[in-house]
């Protein structure tokens, strides 16, 4: 027997697809509208479909945001004030207390259903973004090879992100170096010098012409160096809280997979906190 399906399963189901489809939302909405406005016109003494409007103010705002909402409230206070002469008269200050009214309630429906679509969007990429946690861990931890782990990690790490690039810095003495960098999809042989103190000019910033930085830490066994984890881009400001955590969640996976290339026990490291570590002005 299939398990049944919630409201919210429907939701960050339909919700992608309707962004992306979103000229065919607004043809949808624009009919809707259309129908509404000449049915009520026809019927109108008698029964009102003012009601009606609030389906595809709903529907803009869910799908395309509560802009488009809004508008759409508007637009379908106008359209009833354009209607509302071919039906029964009434006095001004009726109509202008009527049109008020519905202007209120369909703008907090358009702010109310355009916060949902907000609160589903950002549940559908948190899921979207575990699941693909999830699938590297496994990955890394099928790995044998310490070179491929460090290479799959860092291209996982930028596809989470959604950062431009990233490298994997191991510390030589005071400093910390890199050799290759993960770039728009290839690895390239550029050697990085990364400072971790944000107080200070860092190289990488400008060998990479990417300022916005953020890095996690990497343990490795006993005997061996440490890494930083270290994703970057030029724009687009910096990286959000809820990114640093994702990229602290794939260093806890290289450090699983890298001890267990090793044939070691890995530990349960406490995760340090990604550090953003953008350039010195």
């Amino acid at each position: 027997m299939p398990a049944r399906r919630s409201v919210l399963d429907y939701l960050l189901r339909t919700e992608p697809a309707l962004r992306r489809h979103r000229g065919r939302v607004l043809v949808v909405i624009a009919v809707m509208m259309t129908a509404i406005a000449a049915a009520d016109m026809r019927l109108w003494p008698g029964i009102s479909l003012a009601f009606g409007y609030s389906f595809p103010v709903a529907l803009g705002s869910y799908a395309l945001g509560i802009r488009v909402g809004a508008a759409l409230s508007v637009l379908a206070v106008v359209l009833r004030a354009a209607i509302f002469p071919a039906g029964r008269a009434h006095e001004a200050w009726w109509i202008y207390a009527g049109g008020a009214l519905m202007l209120t309630e369909y703008l907090l429906l358009a702010v109310g259903v355009g916060l949902l679509g907000r609160a589903v969007a950002r549940l559908e990429r948190q899921t979207r973004v575990l699941r693909h946690l999830n699938e590297l861990g496994r990955n890394l931890a099928a790995m044998r090879d310490p070179d491929a782990i460090r290479r799959s990690g860092v291209e996982g790490a930028v596809r989470l992100t959604g950062a431009e690039g990233g490298f994997l810095a191991s510390q030589h003495g005071g400093s910390w170096r890199a050799t290759a960098v993960f770039r728009r999809g290839q690895w390239y042989d550029h050697p990085v010098l990364w400072v971790p103190d944000p107080a200070r000019e860092n190289p990488a910033a400008r060998q990479l012409g990417a300022p916005i930085q953020l890095a996690a830490r990497v343990t490795v066994p006993a005997g061996g160096s440490p890494y930083q984890l270290v994703v970057f881009r030029a724009l687009h400001g910096p990286f959000t809280p809820a990114t640093a955590e994702v990229l602290t969640l794939a260093a806890l996976d290289m450090t699983t997979a890298l001890y267990l290339a090793a044939g070691v026990t890995a530990p349960r490291p406490v995760p340090e906190p990604a550090a953003r570590v953008d350039s010195a002005s």
